[in-house]
């Protein structure tokens, strides 16, 4: 799946990230996706987020580097997507948008 189609996903399934800086709002899940994950895969799942193990140490150099420059959110997503699949993906996604949007209402 592309970033434009995770984009459309994120559009669809939540319309209040959607307007003007979507693109912008989807970044910022993702960065914050990315910053998270350094607490380690048990806490993220405590919190909602059930990463499988094998994807979970793929992306934690990327996760390292999306943190660090701040930069590259909807990349991690993408990159998410591809190693959880769509159906497991989705309902991670629905768990980062409620923990975003409570960090950041």
């Amino acid at each position: 799946m592309s970033e434009s189609e995770v984009l459309a996903m994120v559009q669809a399934s939540f319309p209040h990230l959607g307007g003007p800086d979507c693109r912008g709002r989807v970044e910022g899940v993702g960065i914050y996706a990315a910053s998270g994950w350094s607490v380690g895969r048990d806490t993220l799942a405590q919190l909602g987020l059930n990463i499988p193990p094998q994807v979970y140490d793929a992306l934690t150099p990327r996760a390292a580097e999306v943190n660090r420059s701040r930069s590259g959110g909807l990349d991690f997503l993408t990159q998410l997507h591809a190693g959880c699949g769509s159906a497991a993906f989705h309902q991670l996604l629905h768990s980062l948008v409620h923990l975003y949007t409570q960090a950041f209402a």
